[in-house]
């Protein structure tokens, strides 16, 4: 975020999106003390650690890309964003596994996948 920071003009746009670490698949996840859907893909040798129902459980990630180093939920990553100096223009959900995506609409804070948009303000407009 930091060098987003540095980057993005004052007034400019950015758009973020990762992984809801408060979705329910996640949530129930947890409650049977397995890892998070998530973070599962955390190394590069083996897929899907730590949950026996992870997608990719068992192979080899292709691309480093695909481990996670972090991922946030809804309000943490609101809360984050609005720390580097950003305010928070809207926010979209999607996925709501096993239903169907539109319950992402109605419930937000719990899609799979959570994309912000935001824009950089100046120290005096914050807060």
């Amino acid at each position: 975020m930091l060098e987003i920071n540095r980057l993005c003009n004052m007034g400019g746009v950015i758009v973020l999106s990762t992984e809801n670490a408060s979705s329910w698949h996640n949530i129930f996840a947890l409650v049977l003390g397995w890892q998070m859907f998530s973070l599962t893909n955390v190394c590069s040798s083996s897929g899907g650690i730590g949950n026996p129902l992870a997608i990719l459980r068992g192979t080899n990630i292709s691309y480093k890309s695909m481990e996670h180093i972090r991922i946030f939920a809804y309000r943490g990553l609101i809360e984050y964003v609005e720390h580097f100096g950003f305010k928070v223009e809207s926010i979209l959900c999607s996925g709501y596994y096993p239903l169907p995506n539109w319950f992402a609409k109605i419930d937000p804070r719990h899609g799979h996948f959570i994309t912000i948009k935001a824009r950089k303000i100046a120290k005096e407009d914050r807060k």
